[in-house]
Order: C-alpha cells, then sequence, then structure tokens
C-alpha cells in the first residue's frame, strides 16, 4: 500500500468512526508537511467553547482503544472548529500552561463552594446531566466574581487534574462523590 492510499485509508476510517457521534465532522489525514509525522484535522462546530485538552479527549473517547491505537496512534491531532487554522489551534492554552498555580485555585474552588453548588445545578444524577463541558463551573465562578481569565486557568487547572467537564470537577473537589 502507497503511503498515499494509506493516509486515504486513515481519513476514510476517521470519518466512518467520528461521523455517527460528532454529526457534521470534516476529517483530513494529510501527509508530513510542517511535522514528521502524518497529521488529522477533525473540524466540528461542537468544539467551539472547549478547551484543545477537552477537544482531543472528545475525539478520542469516540474511537474505540484498539482502533486508535491500531491506526492512529502516532499521527498529530488537530481538533478544529470551523474556519479555525492551526495556528490558532496552537496558541490555545493548555493546562501545563497554569501547573503552577493549579494548587491555589482548586484551593479557591473548594472556598467557593464550586462542587456543591455545581452538583445542585447539575441534580441527582450529575453524569447524566452533566454536557460534557465547563459550563456550570463557568456560570459558578463567575457568579462567586471570578474574573473571566481566572474562571480559565481554572478550568485549565482542572483539565491537568483529569476533570474535563462539571460532573468531573465535581468527582476532582470532593473525591468521595465519584463513588
Amino acid at each position: 500500500m502507497t503511503a498515499r492510499s494509506q493516509l486515504e485509508r486513515l481519513q476514510k476510517l476517521l470519518k466512518e468512526t467520528l461521523a455517527p457521534k460528532l454529526p457534521g465532522v470534516e476529517v483530513e489525514v494529510t501527509p508530513p508537511a510542517r511535522w514528521k509525522r502524518p497529521v488529522a484535522v477533525v473540524r466540528w462546530g461542537g468544539f467551539a467553547g472547549l478547551l484543545a485538552e477537552q477537544r482531543f479527549r472528545v475525539v478520542v473517547s469516540n474511537i474505540p482503544a484498539e482502533t486508535f491505537e491500531r491506526d492512529f496512534h502516532g499521527l498529530i491531532w488537530f481538533e478544529l472548529t470551523p474556519g479555525e487554522e492551526i495556528d490558532d489551534y496552537l496558541r490555545m492554552p493548555r493546562s501545563d500552561d497554569v501547573a503552577k498555580k493549579a494548587e491555589s485555585l482548586m484551593a479557591s474552588a473548594m472556598k467557593s463552594g464550586l462542587a456543591g453548588k455545581i452538583k445542585e445545578a447539575l441534580g441527582n444524577d450529575a453524569g447524566e446531566s452533566c454536557s460534557g463541558s465547563f459550563e456550570e463551573t463557568r456560570r459558578v465562578l463567575a457568579g462567586a466574581g471570578w474574573s473571566k481569565a481566572r474562571i480559565e486557568e481554572f478550568c485549565l487547572a482542572a483539565v491537568g487534574r483529569g476533570a474535563y467537564c462539571d460532573c468531573e470537577v465535581i468527582a476532582l473537589l470532593i473525591p468521595e462523590s465519584a463513588t
């Protein structure tokens, strides 16, 4: 199989895998140019408002692990909204950018009662009512007087600790709620 036909096969497989779960998704797998490995670009309107690491998690969580390891491991990934450019994505903040502030951000969130307020907003079954985003986290922190920049830092810090959405923030701040 030629390198070109291999990339076409990967692109077709990736589109077929993601399309049922991410309606309107567009996929492109291209040969190395700017980077030394093939590039997978996944465009989807549902990425709007999500952090870069949240976007990747959406993609990976919708690909069976064995398929990812067998077919897609080693690709360079970009998860873009329609019209967004790769360079825009590369400028997005990452959890590593706030790693040194994470402890104080978590402590401040605990003091503000964030977990309980999110839990209250999501109801008894937080996992079922969670949107997969930080929608309630952002709303509660804004209501507590946090600046937009500080809220963004908290969300990045949460991602750095494995929480990618509201229900996972609850589990992060109140570990016994995860059981």
